[in-house]
């Protein structure tokens, strides 16, 4: 992997230069515990507020991977139910650290457990989800072969609460078009290049639902990311979770996003060629969808309206896209509609492992 310092991110990028003085590395840092110098450092942070019923699952994920070099954060936001406890169970390893204060939330404790961090490739997950086992050496694997990356993602597994599985989730658009749809990758699958985190800056403390769609967005559009083709993580939904008690947070935050997005253009070159008027088209469909799924069926069809009045053109494409998915939503019960979009992400991913075989064959018989 190429060096923080000078790394070609960090003289290349439209972003403004940003600082991290707000969130100074203490002088007295633990060593970091290096297995073998000949591969990076990979410093995980989990932020943590009254989540001990799942902490220690999420702990064992990281602890338990067979990768000699692990750095690891938990930064607690002051619990009071059992968390401190089980944090306690951990201190013998000493890859793992932790600390409990009040925060002014989830993106304040991530920006201090990063800027506390060593690593070459840092990540975030938090304090309900989990990794698979023996992901991280596919993770370096593609940062240490495509030097120049700043961000590797994967697809994601939902588990309900006792972990038992949701479906697994992938993207309905190749990586190339992550970006033109604005669909930022799962949170928990994200792995970064230690330079495009000092890139981005710090994660924006004013948002709470949508930080990681901001953050995501920003370093799509500024450095190259790579998709890896297997589960990365499992996200748990419970009856606690933001994503389960807030979805119409999510949609405003998502909102205040594209505000960002378009009151700073220019620091979003991959973002240049679309008018104001289709960014913000794109951005009420993923506002519409986030609704439907939870089955706000007359607020999503106000997004779906917007969408088109504020960029006629969109029609054709809502028309065939995004009208049959509402209309699917609506007379389906939930449960239904949930299981017939996991059999076309198993099909999307199963054409897209069949595709590679192919290239693959083709290129070793050349």
């Amino acid at each position: 992997m190429q060096p923080l310092q000078n790394h070609p991110m960090l003289a290349e990028s439209r972003l403004p230069s940003v600082t991290w003085t707000e969130y100074p590395p203490p002088q007295d840092l633990p060593p970091v515990q290096i297995g073998d110098p000949a591969l990076p450092l990979i410093s995980i942070v989990t932020p943590s507020f009254n989540q001990g019923t799942f902490i220690s699952e999420t702990i064992e994920s990281v602890l338990h991977q067979p990768y000699p070099n692990i750095e690891y954060w938990v930064i607690d936001g002051g619990s009071t139910d059992e968390t401190l406890d089980v944090l306690r169970r951990y201190e013998h390893d000493p890859r793992f650290h932790w600390l409990s204060e009040p925060d002014r939330g989830q993106s304040d404790a991530i920006n201090k457990g990063w800027s506390r961090c060593r690593g070459d490739i840092l990540a975030w997950l938090n304090s309900d989800d989990y990794y698979e086992p023996d992901i991280f050496s596919a993770v370096v694997k593609e940062f240490c072969t495509h030097s120049s990356l700043g961000l590797v993602y994967g697809e994601v597994r939902t588990v309900t609460s006792t972990g038992q599985l949701v479906r697994t989730m992938g993207y309905r658009v190749t990586p190339e078009q992550m970006l033109t749809e604005l669909i930022a990758p799962f949170q928990a699958t994200t792995f970064f290049h230690h330079a495009a985190v000092q890139l981005a800056g710090p994660i924006d403390l004013s948002l709470h639902y949508g930080m990681d769609a901001d953050f995501l967005l920003r370093l799509m559009a500024n450095v190259p990311y790579r998709f890896l083709p297997r589960v990365i993580a499992n996200y748990r939904l419970h009856q606690t979770s933001k994503t389960v008690t807030a979805k119409s947070k999510f949609v405003y935050e998502k909102l205040t996003v594209l505000e960002k997005i378009l009151a700073h253009r220019n620091q979003y070159p991959a973002f240049l060629p679309y008018s104001e008027a289709e960014l913000r088209s794109k951005f009420y469909r993923l506002a519409s969808k986030m609704l439907y799924t939870e089955g706000a069926m007359t607020e999503s069809l106000f997004y779906l309206d917007r969408a088109v009045r504020v960029y006629p053109a969109s029609w054709k494409t809502i028309a065939q896209h995004d009208v049959p998915r509402w209309l699917m939503r609506w007379l389906l019960p939930s449960a239904l509609y949930e299981q017939l979009i996991a059999l076309m992400y198993r099909g999307r991913r199963a054409m897209r492992l069949a595709k590679t075989r192919l290239r693959s064959l083709s290129s070793s018989s050349v």
